[in-house]
Parts: structure tokens; sequence; C-alpha cells
């Protein structure tokens, strides 16, 4: 059974002038989210800025985000920290402030071995209560999923998904059909990308993990719904023929009409 379904939606988490986290703000992303059509919120990823927050500012975000839900959508909370131990604690705090899943990076000072993220899945996964999500970040973490570890990481007990990306759409398409193929089916295979992220969806895999889709929730969810129901019009509408999301510059104006029929 799908735990989070087409569309996550990942929450910046507003802050004062003096860096302080606000929590009405953030309450208030939570609702347009799902009232929009988001079948799950997530805080404390990237977009989250969860790296420069404290502890107590981490468990602040989440317990607002789950309070906010109010159980209508599942909510996952990012555990990154750059010790084992520390992302123990993240997890089992998230646990306890109600969060429906974690989502796990591979951060480090020095880029992780396989077998050294292997271990870290193994350990966080054990001690989690709640599902735990695979992040595939290699930007920010330098250390790149393959496929082959990705699967590997996936058959460890707790783990409940997977969010993965490509750098681009044939590369995003390949890792998809061969994670489905693969992973067992109890996991659930997601996508991040603002943009190539519907191609997952498009290809079978059953989540978009975006950023945008918390400013721009109602046309990221009609988007993700459509690809999830098998694409169709909706989706069609809002892809250049490049496989890629169009912006409203591609859809109005004489020069977007011009390309379009030069196709």
């Amino acid at each position: 059974m799908t735990l989070l379904g087409p569309l996550v939606a990942y929450l910046p988490t507003p802050r004062g002038h003096e860096g302080e986290v606000v929590i009405d703000p953030l309450e208030q992303l939570v609702d347009d989210a799902v009232a929009a059509g988001a079948s799950g919120v997530a805080v404390l990823g990237s977009t989250g800025g969860w790296p420069y927050l404290t502890a107590g500012e981490r468990r602040l975000v989440v317990e607002a985000a789950v309070e906010a839900a109010a159980g209508r959508v599942p909510v996952v909370a990012g555990v990154g920290a750059f010790t084992t131990d520390e992302v123990i604690v993240h997890t089992i705090v998230a646990e306890r402030a109600g969060a429906s899943a974690v989502l796990l990076p591979t951060l480090a000072y020095l880029p992780l071995t396989d077998d050294e993220v292997l271990d870290l899945v193994a350990d966080v996964a054990d001690a989690a209560r709640v599902p735990v999500w695979l992040y595939h970040n290699p930007v920010s973490t330098s250390f790149r999923y393959s496929v082959e570890t990705l699967v590997r990481a996936a058959q460890v007990p707790g783990v409940g998904g997977v969010k993965d990306r490509g750098s681009d759409v044939g590369e995003l398409r390949d890792r998809v059909t061969a994670l489905r193929a693969a992973v067992p089916s109890t996991v659930e295979v997601g996508c991040s990308g603002d943009v190539l992220g519907v191609e997952g969806l498009l290809a079978g895999a059953r989540t978009w993990h975006s950023g945008l889709a918390s400013v721009l929730p109602a046309w990221y969810a009609a988007v993700a719904h459509a690809a999830a129901a098998g694409g169709g019009p909706t989706t069609d509408r809002r892809r250049d023929g490049r496989g890629r999301a169009a912006g409203g510059r591609r859809r109005c104006g004489g020069r977007a009409r011009r390309t379009r029929r030069r196709r």
C-alpha cells in the first residue's frame, strides 16, 4: 500500500528577522499544500534548510507540521546529520513529534562508501519505528547511489521508500524501471526534481517529491495526479517536446506559439 502517494510537497522553514522559526506561515504552507491536493508534506529536507536549525527548532518544525496536517496526509521529516547517533536521535524525536516517516540523506564530511551507507541505513532502520525513506542527493551529500546499491539499501527491513533522481529524462526513466523491477513491493519508488520528477511518475514511480510544490501546490498536484493516472492532456500541456515541464513563458506569447508550429 502506498504511504505517500503521487505528490509530496517539501516545505521551506519560515524564519523571522533574528533567524527564529516562525510557526504560523509554516502551518499555512502545510494547509495550502493539503488543500490543493498534495498527498503528503515533508519538512527538514533541503528546501527546509535543516542544516541551519538547532535540534529544538527541528522538533518544533515537525510538531507544527504534524499539527497542521491533522492526520489528513502523512508528514515526512528529514533526519540528516553527520553521525549515525545524531541521525537516530533526530529519528526518535521526529517519531515522537508524530512524523509518519523519516527521510535519510547520506551526509558526511568525507564521501561515504557503499558499505558505510548500507550500515547507516541498517542502523537507522533498526532504530526507527516509522518507515525510512532513502534520499539520493549527490549534489549535497557527495554520495551517488548506484541502482544496485539503492536496491540493496531498499531491501533493509524498515525501509519504506526511495527518493531517487536522474540527470535527464532518459536516466531517470531507466532508474525507475530498474528499481521497480528489483525493490520489494512494499518499498515505494519516488523521484525528486521540480521539473524531471513528473517523468518518474510517467515511468511508473509512485511519488513525486518537489520543493516548488510547496509554493505552487495546485499546479503540481494537478500534474502529479494526472501523471500517476497514466498521463493525458493535463500532463501533456505542462511538458514541452523534450520532456521538460513547461514554464509560463513557454505556454503563452507569440514566441511560444511559433515554437509549437515548428514542431
